[in-house]
């Protein structure tokens, strides 16, 4: 028992002599959107009227700009992302796009409209546009 207290109060004095070292806070983890925020990728897919493309242009707040020439109403369009998954809803969410982003670094998913019509698409990013010489 005295062997006992004896290196409880060994114990005790080191602790109270060791400094408390703070510890480090965990790294803040990514924004869920910043592998796609201010990007814009080349859409392509065929949902049964033959192959397309046009360009989605993602920014801050979840906006999304489109070239499609037949959407008429893109100021309905939007965007969301969780790490490498990307959503993007066109027309109110009447047609959804859910993707993945590849190691390859091209997005492959699906598409699915509120009739329940669905399809493949594939997105490339588009480079940057550098300045005018």
């Amino acid at each position: 028992m005295l062997g006992l207290c004896l290196v409880a109060s060994v114990c005790a004095a080191q602790a109270q002599q060791m400094p408390v070292l703070p510890r480090k806070p965990a790294p803040a983890p990514p924004a869920s959107d910043q592998l796609f925020q201010a990007s814009r990728w080349r859409l392509d897919y065929d949902a049964g009227e033959g192959a397309r493309s046009f360009e989605v242009g993602l920014h801050p707040g979840g906006l999304m700009t489109n070239t499609d020439p037949h959407d008429r109403t893109s100021d309905n369009d939007g965007w969301e992302a969780q790490g490498r998954y990307l959503i993007l809803r066109f027309n109110h969410s009447y047609a959804v796009y859910t993707g993945v982003l590849g190691r390859d670094g091209r997005l492959q998913g699906h598409a699915v409209n509120q009739q329940g019509e669905s399809w493949p698409w594939t997105a490339s990013r588009v480079p940057p546009s550098g300045p005018s010489r």
